[in-house]
């Protein structure tokens, strides 16, 4: 009844279905999206891995930081 969610589509790399529920999307509101807009716009991109210790490496991040853990 209630297709995906057009961005959990997208992180899951099913960029043709992502494509069909955005036209059809589309389509309720009255609007157009061109053909190829979705999967047009999509590179893959090397991510860098992030270390906890990354949280620590500037002042304002330790600092919220510090308070996140204190609220928990």
């Amino acid at each position: 009844i209630t297709p995906e969610s057009p961005r959990w589509l997208l992180d899951n790399g099913r960029y043709q279905e992502a494509e069909q529920v955005i036209q059809k999307i589309a389509l309720s509101n009255k609007k157009t999206v061109p053909a190829g807009a979705i999967s047009g716009g999509i590179t893959e991109t090397d991510e860098e891995e992030v270390k906890v210790l990354d949280l620590f490496k500037h002042r304002r991040l330790v600092f919220r930081t510090l308070i996140i853990f204190y609220n928990l």
